[in-house]
């Protein structure tokens, strides 16, 4: 019975939190390394997302490279529509050039301030595992 307590509580506390991710304006780090030479190593503070939709806004880091070399570096603000994953790579070929887009989508504001872990993501690790010791 404590597992199932435990269990249902960890859940309503992830829930709670997505909801309330959800339904806040969204404050994500904004710039371009084709703009902004700093952009990778000195982040601007985090600034309101200006595309409001029906959709949960996030934050966003993508990681270019062509050649095997990075070309552009970028934090912006997303929506889960864009067809982005969570935290991968994909090919993409762009007017005839190979190109490899890494990303990085996380829900918290300013969670693409830094490349360390989100609290949100942490927060699912620490749910899994818990999980797993409770049903093992």
């Amino acid at each position: 019975m404590a597992y199932v307590t435990t269990w249902l509580s960890i859940t309503v506390l992830m829930w709670g939190t997505i909801w309330d991710a959800a339904e806040s304006t969204t404050l994500c780090a904004q710039c371009n390394s084709k703009h902004d030479k700093d952009c990778e190593s000195d982040p601007p503070s985090a600034s309101d997302c200006l595309e409001r939709t029906s959709k949960r806004n996030g934050c966003l880091i993508t990681r270019i490279y062509s050649d095997g070399q990075q070309k552009a570096f970028i934090r912006s603000c997303s929506t889960l529509d864009q067809n982005v994953p969570r935290e991968g790579c994909v090919n993409d070929t762009l007017t005839g050039n190979k190109q490899r887009k890494c990303y990085v989508l996380c829900f918290e504001d300013g969670c693409n301030k830094s490349d360390v872990i989100s609290g949100y993501s942490l927060l699912v690790i620490v749910m899994v595992v818990l999980l797993s010791l409770f049903v093992s």
